[in-house]
């Protein structure tokens, strides 16, 4: 099994303020390098700091995200990323460097997304998932650890599911890989099997008596609010 588990820390509430990265390789189901790095940002919220601890102090001669970008992508090569939420990480890269940088696709897989149909747990956070799959993980909210929690998480995945790839784990559960191209993104899903069954007519149709519901609503919710005047 081979894949790059990614994780970013922000520096506020936009997703393009990535303060720190983390990398982590996987070839043939080990770990065998990783890569990380604080990021310069000049604007930082209270929130964030509390929650990683990484301060505007820590990064001033850090280089920018665009600046690494280049040691990035030649990390991650060809293999498909994986990240906890990876909604949030594949976002942070498309909101710091735009989507023309994708020339190259990235394909994508979340670890929430797989987790949830592999495992029956009261939430999936990151330290939920670990323990419940015997991973030691102490929650720092700093890159490089919680990228290495991710890529055992996805290997202790493949060990649950008995199989040896992403591809083979996601299609076992009905999960689509996600991608991003400098045409756009698509999310890593699950794909309601009912939903891939519906034609665009029966779709059409089930939309059409939606709205005749809310119509009869409306119109009784009037009815009723005149007769009680």
């Amino acid at each position: 099994m081979d894949f790059v588990a990614m994780d970013f820390e922000t520096a506020n509430s936009f997703r393009g303020s990535p303060c720190e990265i983390g990398l982590v390789r996987v070839r043939n189901g080990q770990i065998t390098e990783t890569y990380q790095s604080l990021l310069y940002q000049d604007h930082f919220d209270g929130f964030n700091m509390a929650l990683h601890g990484i301060t505007p102090k820590n990064v001033k001669d850090a280089p920018e995200f665009k600046a690494v970008w280049p040691i990035v992508r030649d990390f991650i090569g060809n293999d498909p990323i994986v990240a906890h939420y990876a909604a949030f990480d594949t976002g942070v890269m498309r909101d710091s460097l735009g989507i023309e940088a994708f020339e190259t696709p990235l394909t994508f897989f979340c670890t929430v997304v797989l987790a949830r149909q592999l495992l029956r747990l009261p939430s999936y956070r990151l330290p939920w998932v670990a323990d419940a799959l015997n991973i030691e993980f102490e929650e720092t909210h700093r890159s490089l650890a919680d990228a290495i929690a991710v890529a055992e998480i996805t290997l202790a995945l493949s060990r649950t599911a008995n199989l040896s790839s992403l591809i083979e784990i996601a299609e076992s559960v009905n999960v689509r890989p996600g991608t991003i191209t400098s045409e756009g993104w698509k999310g890593s899903v699950h794909k309601s099997e009912y939903a891939g069954r519906m034609t665009s007519a029966q779709r059409a149709e089930i939309l059409q008596n939606s709205m005749k519901i809310q119509t009869f609503q409306e119109r009784t919710w009037f009815s009723q609010a005149h007769l009680d005047q």
